[in-house]
Order: structure tokens, then sequence, then C-alpha cells
């Protein structure tokens, strides 16, 4: 009965004022954003505690679809199941931040007040309009007091982090060393022993049987992941818009009546309808799409809540079933069927088993897993070339740490005797690398994004060289031949906006490393590992 009230002309009003604004800062989105949301039916009692504060099972599942909602609303799609922990622990953190805003910040009815009467919905040719507010209000389903308890909680979390903000400061010094780590540059000789020199040697030495012993030592890596074969039920977005009739003209004359002032010429007057025709019937079949879809939506629901078997609902529902598979996990969207992350999802349920109902703006679909080939270790002919390849890699990475550490301690010898750098490459025979001066966090040529080498390398004194260093594509030794300071005069352009830059990273780092400090205070239980056994 309660799927088919929310087919209603009242509540598909409804859900357009949710859709048509955004009220609130970043901080305070999730309860404006909720379109559809709905709670699932749980156990009732306690979810868990907080600050020694019992929360409701039906506190947690509001909250819980409000992210939930917001979330997808974002990325245009379903969040996968294996995210449900994320989830999960995002709903408590927000409560956590609720009530410990509850405990410490407080929100007068005059700042609740304005803030209301300054939001653009609630007002007309610049005026605070009631009637608006009360209208906007009835839409969602709330009394005025509901509304108005999830704002000033709103405003209350907003306040609160402000105030954690406000804490982070940073001094003239703080911003000098940040600045010149950030912009101090080293330029370097570079010595670079590469895996692939050694590739066609170590390639020589590997007979059967040393493959086989590779095989014999590496079967994790080489075992094949499980694959499954999907069934699943549903309607695309492109299946929706298949026209049932012929949409009338008379329906095309309603439309256009209605939307009159999106249908203008330049001076002001109405377009013919022979020159809109065409974009009201592709107007109205994407409605009926929608419309469509949302009711298979629901009824789908309404089958999985009574418990009605998949071929069954197929059969009711009138639609087709299809098979995609043996599918490996993270496969790619299906045309006209269901994403990856449905797929995705339907390897966390068992075998037999339906999804929940997923609905996205592509369509409407349920899984059901039918048949799984378990991981396994293909045969080692099968995979031989593979062995090989693995075979090859790690042992001219030996072989190439092998030969960076011999010349390192050349070097340390010849460097002794007295010779430069660059006279005992000489000796040994070695070509080095002249890269462009880098800076800690930029790259550096022939070697990429390399951060770990960077940051040895920047503790080093002018003249000084490094032991071997791990790189993508082998083992480097880099001598530091000089350091080049900051510009004071490019700092002191930069200054006003670098402080703007770094105080917001130290901001965040400050509020992270405060929230995490309040998960501690809060002591969190939580009962919902013992509901959903």
């Amino acid at each position: 009965m309660f799927k088919r009230i929310l087919r209603s002309k009242t509540l598909q009003a409804r859900a357009r004022w949710i859709l048509a604004i955004l009220l609130v800062p970043p901080f305070i989105f999730f309860f404006h954003m909720w379109v559809g949301g709905r709670s699932v039916p749980g156990p009732g009692g306690t979810a868990g505690v907080v600050f020694g504060r019992q929360v409701p099972w039906e506190t947690f599942q509001q909250e819980y679809w409000l992210i939930r909602q917001s979330l997808e609303a974002q990325a245009q799609g379903t969040i996968p199941e294996g995210a449900e922990p994320a989830l999960r622990q995002q709903t408590w953190d927000r409560l956590i931040l609720r009530e410990e805003a509850r405990r410490q910040v407080r929100v007068s009815n005059e700042e609740l007040a304005q803030f209301i009467q300054r939001q653009p919905t609630f007002q007309k040719d610049g005026r605070f309009v009631p009637e608006l507010y009360y209208q906007f209000v009835r839409g969602l389903g709330f009394t005025t007091q509901a509304y108005e308890a999830r704002i000033r909680d709103d405003l209350r979390i907003q306040k609160l982090l402000e105030s954690v903000n406000a804490q982070a400061h940073l001094t003239d010094e703080e911003l000098k060393i940040a600045y010149a780590n950030e912009h101090e540059q080293i330029r370097t000789t570079l010595i670079l022993i590469e895996h692939a020199a050694f590739a066609d040697q170590v390639r020589q030495t590997l007979s059967d049987e040393i493959l086989r012993e590779v095989y014999a030592t590496h079967q994790q890596a080489l075992q094949r992941p499980a694959k499954r074969t999907m069934a699943y039920i549903g309607m695309s977005l492109e299946e929706a818009q298949q026209p049932e009739s012929p949409i009338s003209q008379e329906e095309i004359q309603t439309y256009d009546e209605e939307h009159a002032d999106e249908f203008m010429q330049a001076d002001g007057t109405a377009r013919p309808i022979e020159e809109v025709q065409e974009e009201i019937q592709r107007r109205i079949h994407e409605a009926h799409a929608r419309t469509r879809l949302k009711n298979l939506t629901l009824d789908l629901e309404e089958d999985l809540e009574q418990g009605v078997q998949f071929e069954e609902i197929a059969r009711i529902r009138q639609l087709p079933v299809y098979t995609v598979g043996p599918i490996e996990r993270q496969t790619k969207d299906i045309p006209n069927g269901p994403t990856g992350s449905m797929l995705d999802a339907a390897f966390a349920v068992p075998l037999g088993k339906m999804t929940r109902v997923f609905e996205t703006p592509r369509g409407v679909f349920v899984l059901r897993p039918v048949e799984e080939l378990p991981a396994s270790v293909p045969p080692f002919e099968e995979v031989k070339h593979e062995v090989e390849q693995r075979a090859v890699q790690e042992r001219s990475r030996e072989a190439s740490h092998a030969r960076a550490r011999q010349v390192y301690e050349e070097l340390v010898a010849l460097r002794k005797t007295g010779l430069t750098f660059d006279e005992a490459c000489l000796n040994l025979g070695l070509e080095p690398l002249r890269p462009s001066p880098f800076t800690r966090s930029g790259m550096v040529e022939s070697l990429g994004d390399v951060p770990a080498v960077t940051g040895v390398l920047f503790n080093l004194k002018a003249g000084e060289f490094s032991g071997p260093l791990d790189v993508p594509r082998g083992f480097v030794i880099a001598f530091v031949e000089e350091r080049l300071p900051v510009d004071e005069a490019q700092f002191e352009r930069d200054k006003e906006r670098f402080r703007q830059a770094s105080l917001a990273s130290k901001q965040q780092q400050h509020l992270a490393m405060w929230f995490e400090s309040l998960r501690t205070q809060a002591r969190l239980k939580s009962f919902l590992e013992e509901t959903s056994q």
C-alpha cells in the first residue's frame, strides 16, 4: 500500500520541492539533498551509544539514508555494497559531530530566523515571504518545529567547525619554512642502474625447472579471481523511453500552455506550436520514462519485501531475464544493463539470492548470481609465459640492486682517494645523468615522481651522495651538487596567496586531528553488527 501512495501527485510535487533547492552551506547539505530517501525497516531499539547517550535505530537509519542519498546524487549512480562499512562510519561520525555541537554550541532563535529569512527560496523581490517558507516545509511533510530543529543542528555544526578551524594559526616563520619546503631546489648528478639492463642475461638462465619453482612459490599471485554468472531483470532508461503509445496532440497542447514561458520568442511572444512540437514530444517521452522507472522501482521493492521469487517477479512484471557471465569482479558497465558497481555488489550476495533494487538515472535493476567459478591457479603450461616474465622481473631487480651496491662501494672508495664525484664516475666508466633542478615535491627527469627519493636527497648537503635508492626503473645513486635557495623577491610576491593556501591546509590537518580525538571521547559502541547477523 505504501509503495502505491508514493505515486500520488502530492508526493511527486514534494519530491520536486526537494530537488529544486540546495538550501544550506556545504557542512549542512545532507538533509536537503535527500531525494527519495527511505529508511530500511530495522529491529528497533538502540543502534549504539555515543557520549554515553543511546542512539535510537530510527535516528541512525535516517542519518544513514541522508548521507547515502546525497553521495549517490553526487556520484550520479549507486554506491557499491563494499562501501557499506565506510557509509556506516560516516553516519556515526555525523552523529558524533551533531552531539558535540549540541553540547558545545548555542544557536539563538534570532540566528535561526535570520538564516531562514536570508534564503532566496523564501524571498520575493528580496523580502522574506512567510507563506513560501511554510509551503516549503509542508511540501517536505514536516512541521516547522521538526524542520527548524534540523536547521539548528546544522548551524551548530557549522559554528563548531568554524571555531575549530579558527584554532589553527600560521606564524611568519612557519610560512617561510613551508614556502622553502615547496620552492627550494637542488641540482644533482644521477647514476641510474636499470633493471632492464639485466633482463636478457637473466632470461638465458631460466630453465624449465627454475620456472616450475617460481610457479610453485607464486601460487597466490598467479591465482585467477572467482567469476560469476549473473541473471538480472529490470529496465534501462533507453528501454523506458520506447513509446507505449503515440503522444496525443491534446497532450502536446497542454504541455505547451503549461510551459509557455519556456518557448518564448525574442519579442516576448509565444513560438508557434509547430516549431516546438518536437521538443515537447521529447520532454514528454522523457517524463514518461522517468515515471515508468520510478513505478518499476516501487513494484520491485514491494516484490522483494513480500519475498516473491526472482522468476515470478519477472513473470508478474513482464520483464525478460538477461544473463551475463562468467565475469570477474570490477567488470565494466553492461550496455542498457547493470552498471559496474551493481555487478560488483552482486558478488557480495550469496548464490541464488537477489540484490536490493538498484535505481540510477540509467535504469532500474535487480540482480541474482546463479553460478560461480571459484578462484583457481591455472596449470603451469597455461601461465608459463607469465611465470617467466615474473621471474625475469624479480631476478633483474635483484641483479640491478647488487650492481648498484657494488657501484656505491666503489664510488666511496674512490672518493676517499681524493677524486671528485665526476672523476670517480669516469674512472668506473659510468655515464651520469644531469636532470634539471627540482623541488621536494617536483618531478625528477629520467625518474618521474619519486617522493621517497627526493625526501632523502633534500636531507643531504651539497657534495654528499646517497646510497642506492629504489625507483621504478631500477636503483639510483644521487650526488647533490648544489642547493638553490628560495628567491626572496618571489616569496614576497607570493606571500599572501601562499599564506591562504597553507593556512587552509593546516586547518584541514588540525580539523582531522581534532575529530580523531573527538571520536575517542565519544566512546562509540555500535550494535549494528549484532543486528545484521
